[in-house]
């Protein structure tokens, strides 16, 4: 479980970094941090995150309209993780957490990264929003944001463990947090 925390952490302070470097005026800076927040993910995420890897740089208005928001980010909060054993992915670890902005944002578990192996090494192979978008407002759901299809809370298979980090801030949150999934 420490090793997925591990993975985690450096996943979320690498997507800060990848958006901070999109507002700066330095094209191989944000080439190198989106190739590196890239190495985190499966390719079907690449693209996905919210940043993406640029050709050539923005209008020079875009830059001076962000000038204070440099290192402005904050990397997600990690809240609890969640380990299962599935039949097509073996140990799958669902990372709920926060998604990356700027506080108080960042205390709402709003966010599900599912982690697994793959070639030896942890991968985060989906990402899922808790979100009333698709409900119109009449209830909250896990929305499938990016990653592999079949990668699903269906496909997790038994619940093994769950190692709980930090309580979130709204009640929502809270009621995720500590549930059993």
């Amino acid at each position: 479980m420490e090793e997925v925390k591990k993975k985690f952490e450096e996943f979320a302070k690498d997507e800060a970094l990848a958006f901070d470097a999109n507002i700066i005026p330095d094209l191989e800076k944000q080439q190198l941090a989106v190739d590196k927040l890239h190495r985190h993910v499966v390719p079907e995420m690449e693209g996905e995150l919210g940043v993406v890897r640029l050709h050539a740089l923005k209008s020079p208005m875009f830059y001076r309209m962000h000038s204070d928001d440099e290192g402005a980010m904050e990397p997600r909060n990690l809240f609890k993780i969640s380990e299962y054993e599935s039949s097509a992915f073996g140990s799958v670890w669902v990372a709920y957490c926060s998604d990356k902005g700027f506080a108080p944002e960042s205390s709402a578990l709003t966010h599900a990264l599912f982690i697994f192996e793959k070639n030896n090494e942890l991968i985060i192979g989906a990402e899922y929003l808790y979100s009333d978008f698709h409900t119109d407002g009449l209830y909250y759901e896990w929305v499938k944001g990016s990653g592999i299809e079949s990668l699903t809370f269906e496909s997790l298979g038994e619940l093994k463990e769950i190692k709980r980090y930090r309580e979130p801030s709204t009640k929502m949150s809270k009621e995720l947090y500590l549930k059993d999934s």
